[in-house]
C-alpha cells in the first residue's frame, strides 16, 4: 500500500461518501444511458469535492467522444467537442499540435492523475505553449484549476476532471491528488464495462440487421432500436401505429415482470397476435439481460408477419433499376394503396403517383397491381 493511503485522513462522512462514489464509478450499466450515469457521478463527485464543476470526455462506440457537463457553459462543450479530431490506440487526437504532445506524454508516462503543475512538469509543455487550447477553452472556460483522472482504451482516452474554482481548492486541500487516486480504478471499470458494452451491442445490431424477422429492442420501457427488416414493416404497413402500439404492450408485460425480479421468463404467457386490414402479426418479447440483477432490463420483441416483409427501397432499386421515387410508390402498391393513397402518403400529385407506379410495374415486371408484392418476394427467393 502507498505510504500516502496510509497518511490520508478522512472523516467517517467522507469514507462513506467515497464509498459511494467509487460503486457508482464502477457501475455505469445500471443506467439505461450514459449520459445519466454521468449525471448521477457529476452530483456526487462535486459534492464531494465542494466544487460546482465536472467534466466527463469518453469514447463511445459508434458514437464518437462523448463531451458532457452539467454546469460548463455550452460555447465551451461545443469547443471541447471540436477540439477533439479523433480517437487513437490509448490517446484522443486534438486540433491543438502541442496539446497532442502533452496528452501523449502523459499517456507514455503513465500519468494518471493530473493538475495543471504535475500535467506541465511530465509533458514539459506549458498550458501558455498550447496555441489553440489554452487562448480558445482554457482560458476563457476558467480550467487552469482542474485536477483530471485518466486512462486509455483500446480506442481512446477516457478522462473524469473537477475544476476547483475556489481559491481554497476544494473540500479535501492538498490531498486532492490522493482522493483521485482513490477513485481511478473505479473508474477504470466503469469506463471499460462501457466500451466492452457499446462494441457488443454494435455486434448485435449488425446481426438483428442480417434477420429477415423484425426485430426491437427496448431498455428501461424506451426503443433502442430496429432492426432493418422492422423498418420495412413498418413502412410497409398502412396501420404501423396500431403495429408499434402492440410491439409496445408485449414489452411491458416481460418488462413489468423482470422488474418483480421473477425468474427468466421465455416471454408473455402466450404471443401477442394483431391483425390489421393489411396483414397479420405474431408478437414474441424475449429477455437479453438485466431486470433481475439490478441493472435495466433490455427486452427484444420480434414481430412476424404472416406475409412476409417486402425488400426495402434500396434494395429495389438495385434489383430493378428503379429511382428512388419509383422504389417508393412501388412498396405502398404492393402493401395494397390506391394511387390516391399514395399520391397523399409522399405528397405528390394523383398524375405523378400513377405515372410511378405504371413505371415501377413495368420494371419489376408485374402483370397487375396485386402481382406486384408476389413478384418481389419470388424474386428475393433467387
Amino acid at each position: 500500500m502507498r505510504d500516502w493511503i496510509v497518511s490520508l485522513r478522512l472523516s467517517d462522512q467522507q469514507l462513506r461518501e467515497i464509498r459511494e462514489l467509487q460503486e457508482l464509478l464502477s457501475t455505469p450499466l445500471r443506467f439505461s444511458r450514459p449520459e445519466s450515469w454521468y449525471a448521477a457521478v457529476h452530483q456526487q463527485v462535486t459534492g464531494l469535492f465542494g466544487v460546482d464543476r465536472s467534466l466527463l470526455v469518453i469514447p463511445m462506440e459508434g458514437r464518437g467522444v462523448m463531451v458532457d457537463s452539467p454546469n460548463m457553459e455550452m460555447c465551451t462543450l461545443d469547443r471541447l467537442r471540436e477540439a477533439i479530431l479523433d480517437v487513437e490506440p490509448n490517446v484522443n487526437r486534438y486540433d491543438d499540435p502541442a496539446l497532442n504532445r502533452a496528452m501523449h506524454r502523459l499517456a507514455t508516462a503513465g500519468t494518471e492523475v493530473w493538475s495543471r503543475e504535475i500535467a506541465e512538469r511530465v509533458s514539459r509543455i506549458p498550458f501558455d505553449d498550447m496555441p489553440r487550447f489554452y487562448p480558445e477553452v482554457v482560458k476563457p472556460a476558467r480550467l487552469e484549476g482542474l485536477l483530471a483522472m485518466g486512462h486509455s482504451l483500446e480506442k481512446g482516452r477516457a478522462m473524469l476532471q473537477i475544476v476547483r474554482d475556489r481559491p481554497g481548492g476544494s473540500a479535501f486541500g492538498a490531498d486532492d491528488e490522493k482522493v483521485f487516486h482513490l477513485l481511478l480504478p473505479c473508474f477504470k471499470v466503469g469506463t471499460r464495462a462501457l466500451a466492452l458494452s457499446g462494441a457488443r451491442q454494435r455486434t448485435l445490431r449488425a446481426s438483428l440487421d442480417t434477420l429477415q424477422e423484425g426485430v426491437m429492442l427496448f431498455r428501461s420501457g424506451s426503443d433502442v432500436f430496429r432492426n432493418r427488416a422492422l423498418r420495412g414493416i413498418l413502412q410497409a404497413e398502412p396501420c404501423s401505429d396500431e403495429l408499434m402500439a402492440a410491439v409496445k404492450r408485449c414489452a411491458d408485460v416481460l418488462s413489468r415482470r423482470l422488474a418483480r425480479a421473477r425468474p427468466r421468463l421465455e416471454g408473455p404467457d402466450a404471443p401477442f397476435q394483431l391483425t390489421t386490414p393489411w396483414n397479420r402479426y405474431r408478437l414474441v418479447a424475449s429477455h437479453l439481460e438485466g431486470g433481475t440483477d439490478g441493472r435495466p432490463a433490455v427486452v427484444m420483441v420480434v414481430v412476424r408477419p404472416a406475409v412476409p416483409p417486402l425488400p426495402d427501397a434500396s434494395t429495389l432499386q438495385k434489383r430493378y433499376g428503379l429511382t428512388p421515387r419509383q422504389a417508393e410508390v412501388a412498396l405502398l402498391v404492393a402493401a395494397g394503396r390506391s394511387n390516391r393513397e399514395v399520391a397523399e402518403a409522399l405528397e405528390i400529385s394523383h398524375h405523378t403517383a400513377r405515372h410511378h407506379a405504371q413505371r415501377a410495374l413495368e420494371k419489376i415486371g408485374a402483370q397487375s397491381r396485386k402481382a406486384l408484392a408476389m413478384r418481389m418476394l419470388e424474386d428475393r427467393r433467387l
